[in-house]
């Protein structure tokens, strides 16, 4: 069934083919946490600190796709991941060095 859900995938996004599948799970787990870690630190105040670990494995997955793409001969996909990459950047130095988020008190 997965092998299914990856050659649909396949047809639409070409790199997915030419990539090991457990790279590809790899890819959508990371970015799918990385997503959850962004939105949820931030608004539960629960171990905020986790949005900016979250938005810099979120860059390093985009410059990781910046790097495939390139060797790829793909560059059409690389403002899209060059502008992800430097708001992943932008939030995890707002985040850790100039606007920390603070830790919710339940009192």
């Amino acid at each position: 069934m997965m092998t299914f859900q990856l050659d649909f995938l396949a047809k639409t996004i070409h790199w997915v083919a030419d990539v090991p599948a457990g790279l590809v799970r790899f890819i959508g787990i990371g970015e799918l946490l990385a997503a959850i870690g962004l939105i949820v630190p931030a608004a539960t105040g629960v171990f905020p600190q986790l949005t900016a670990v979250a938005a810099g494995g979120l860059g390093f997955i985009m410059t990781s796709a910046s790097i495939l793409h390139i060797i790829r001969g793909e560059f059409f996909a690389l403002p899209m991941t060059i502008v992800l990459t430097a708001l992943a950047a932008f939030v995890e130095n707002e985040r850790w060095k100039l606007a920390p988020l603070r830790i919710k008190s339940w009192d």
